[in-house]
């Protein structure tokens, strides 16, 4: 059994657990402490900004997780290749695919509108900026719930 699909490289693993830096139980801690603090301002409305909530969901996380990976960001964040343009695009036209597919079964069934939506989005620089920050703390989000509940699993 190979235990790589083969669009990855076999070279790069999560950090804390290539060998390359260590996740101390204080680190654990700290990671734990800023994925609650993610989640406040979206259970509890905080008066904010688009830009200073998108700001505090990234730099709540970004900011812990620099500080424990000794600001080695090429840990996380890779050099994009022309293979992984390949992977993107088909990922974008398979949820693209997925969520039509959805939104013919749900309004077969009833649930949702096929009705036009009646207000437009308005799409500025400042939204533009805000939703790459908000993005990139929501998969902050994500890889560091997971490298935690590694921790927790594996410890």
């Amino acid at each position: 059994m190979v235990d790589y699909f083969r669009f990855e490289n076999h070279d790069e693993d999560l950090p804390f657990y290539s060998g390359e830096t260590e996740l101390s139980l204080k680190g654990a801690l700290l990671l734990f402490v800023c994925l609650i603090l993610f989640t406040v301002p979206i259970i509890f409305p905080i008066p904010m900004t688009e830009l200073e909530f998108s700001l505090f969901l990234c730099f709540v996380l970004l900011i812990p997780t620099l500080y424990l990976l000794r600001g080695h960001l090429n840990l996380l964040f890779k050099t994009i290749r022309s293979g992984d343009f390949k992977i993107v695009i088909l990922c974008v036209v398979l949820s693209l695919v997925y969520s039509f597919i959805m939104i013919y079964v749900l309004s077969k069934i009833g649930i949702v509108s096929t009705e036009p939506l009646e207000e437009t989005l308005a799409v500025d620089l400042v939204s533009v900026i805000s939703m790459i920050f908000q993005l990139m703390g929501e998969e902050l989000f994500k890889i560091l719930a997971f490298l935690l509940s590694m921790f927790v699993l594996y410890r």
